[in-house]
């Protein structure tokens, strides 16, 4: 019976008596003895298995040890195994020589003295294991070689990756550097070209109503109206873009923004426009942010213009900006946490359907008609990117004439 943990040793002898013997001798427990009695039998036994010793006796019926030996040699998985003869009949020195030549490590006489075997045997066994110690850190180091193999072919295809993603990256830069210069161009266009067409026909409307308007009757009159409220629609709106665009490609600059200062200042504007209104008007104060004064200044400016133009219609308008940071308006983040800080403009004019409350920040799209109330759609949008370029969102509530706010957190 073989055994994988201990280390085996052949012993072979075609006395079975002899077998014993040396049995007897070498009876260790981390030894794994395996007997065979003839030549043939313990080339079965070197066929599959490894041995650190092989003890054969020379004279043998049928295939002696000399023969066995030979045929050992010539087997890849047993050409290393050392082999000690062992006779009792024939010491002659050419007996010996032939038993060397055949790849003998050892020659010893029957019969053998204990020690000296139990010695010479636990030489080739130490080596055994020493062998077999350094083939299973071949194996570790072929493994990790190959592991390492593996992992500079990942990496290199990794680098070429990450090459092939940086060429992608830097031919989007150059698309989108094109991009930009042509949307460059086209704000030239808009702002000098046709800004330029558009006060050339408000100039020649206004000409044709100061000076010929005696020559016109009711319905020219009414279209020369329809042609300068439509030219101030339309540069409103080119300007609207121009500052959405503007937005979008500004480089910020950061610094303490007083919001509230801020506010005050659009909302003193607003009531110089339009002193008849009564409009009650609450500003939290110390209001301050990180952010770009300018483009915080435009999105207070279009948040604040769309309180005072949708509770145009209510006797007691009242508009407030404020911040807070409780449980419910923080609620709506998705990364949010106590310290979080949402501000919040709130009024109480047309208000809007909640359904539609997603879809307010969508340039053109408007939830009232030009009868209803003036605008371009574009508003919104503009604040939006605004906020979004601060990192920040924005999101709104409302209910149609109880009003609408208008959460941002940056």
């Amino acid at each position: 019976m073989l055994s994988e943990e201990k280390v085996n040793i052949l012993l072979v002898d075609d006395h079975p008596e002899n077998l014993l013997a040396l049995g007897a001798i070498l009876e260790i427990s981390s030894y794994n003895l395996v007997k065979a009695l003839s030549g043939e039998e313990a080339l079965k036994c070197v066929l599959y298995h490894d041995f650190a010793v092989i003890l054969m006796d020379v004279q043998m019926p049928g295939m002696n040890g000399f023969e066995a030996a030979a045929i050992i040699r010539d087997r890849k998985r047993s050409r290393h195994t050392p082999i000690i003869f062992l006779t009792a009949i024939d010491k002659s020195e050419n007996r010996v020589v032939t038993g060397y030549q055949l790849g003998a490590v050892d020659y010893l006489f029957k019969p053998v003295v204990p020690e000296i075997l139990q010695s010479k045997v636990e030489v080739f066994v130490d080596l055994f294991k020493k062998t077999e110690e350094i083939k299973q850190q071949a194996a570790k180091l072929a493994t990790a070689n190959q592991q390492l193999a593996e992992e500079i072919i990942q990496r290199r295809q990794a680098e070429e990756q990450v090459n092939k993603l940086n060429q992608d990256l830097e031919q989007r830069a150059i698309d989108l550097e094109a991009t930009n210069q042509e949307l460059r161009a086209f704000n030239y266009a808009v702002s000098h070209d046709l800004k330029a067409y558009l006060n050339r026909i408000a100039g020649f409307s206004k000409a044709l109503q100061e000076d010929y308007a005696d020559n016109l009757d009711v319905e020219g009159k009414s279209y020369l109206r329809s042609i300068h409220t439509a030219t101030d629609r339309m540069a409103a709106l080119t300007n609207a873009l121009l500052r959405l665009s503007k937005v979008a490609h500004w480089e910020l600059q950061y610094e303490s923004v007083d919001m509230s200062a801020l506010a005050q200042e659009i909302v003193a504007k607003l009531k110089q426009a339009t002193p008849q209104r009564q409009v009650e008007v609450a500003i939290d104060p110390k209001l301050v942010v990180q952010g770009d004064r300018e483009l915080l200044k435009i999105a207070l400016e279009n948040l604040l213009g769309n309180a005072w133009k949708y509770t145009s219609k209510k006797t007691n308008a009242r508009i407030e900006f404020g911040a807070s940071n409780s449980t419910d308006e923080i609620s709506n983040l998705p990364h949010s946490s106590s310290n979080t800080v949402v501000y919040f403009i709130r009024d109480n004019g047309a208000g809007f359907d909640s359904s539609y409350a997603d879809k307010l920040f969508n340039p053109f799209h408007r939830l009232h008609t030009d009868a209803e109330f003036e605008g371009t759609g574009i508003g919104l949008s503009t604040v939006q990117r605004i906020i979004h370029r601060h990192n920040g969102q924005i999101w709104a509530n409302g209910a149609v004439e109880q009003g609408a706010t208008f959460y941002f957190v940056i």
